[in-house]
């Protein structure tokens, strides 16, 4: 079920004060740098919503969808969930992973 349009906002609010050091949100870094954070939401395990060892990697810029993050930010972020899928095979013996792109207001991440 999509959520509401205020309840995304609050969302996209907490991933914003996140991204910009801020710990608004209930959240596990995983691995960061100057160009994008990865991290566990622990709210996401409480709701159940979530699969067991979900990581989001997003750009510490701000960017509204898919369609307008540069090529440069899409390799970054894609370089850095291969590194942390990597650790979560090694770390828990994986079989497989599951990759996808939530974005816009028919997402449901």
């Amino acid at each position: 079920m999509p959520r509401s349009p205020r309840s995304r906002q609050h969302e996209q609010d907490a991933f914003s004060a996140l991204r910009d050091g801020g710990r608004q949100m209930a959240a596990s870094i995983v691995a960061e740098n100057g160009d994008i954070l990865a991290f566990m939401d622990l709210r996401q395990a409480k709701l159940r919503r979530a699969v067991p060892g979900q990581v989001l990697v997003l750009p510490r810029r701000h960017v509204p969808d898919l369609y307008t993050l540069t090529a440069e930010d899409m390799a970054a972020a894609l370089r850095r969930a291969q590194r942390v899928a990597r650790a979560l095979r090694e770390e828990f013996e994986l079989v497989g992973l599951n990759l996808w792109q939530s974005s816009g207001c028919t997402e449901v991440q």
